[in-house]
């Protein structure tokens, strides 16, 4: 892998844990999640159909903020 496929390689994680720490982070307002749920990884990577790797760095990112326990 040559450095340029490196970089992109890592833009792209970066905006996949972007994306699965938004829709982690506004997912206790949906409608049909009752307050106080607690979340699983593998049950969120499947939902929103990826590996668990950026959910639990979505999750710990919002335990870090304070926003989830």
């Amino acid at each position: 892998m040559n450095q340029i496929e490196s970089i992109e390689k890592k833009d792209i994680e970066r905006n996949l844990q972007s994306r699965v720490y938004e829709i982690i982070k506004n997912y206790p307002i949906r409608p049909n999640v009752p307050p106080g749920i607690h979340l699983y990884e593998d049950r969120l990577a499947k939902e929103i159909g990826v590996s668990r790797t950026p959910v639990k760095f979505a999750l710990n990112k919002l335990e870090q903020q304070g926003l989830f326990r």
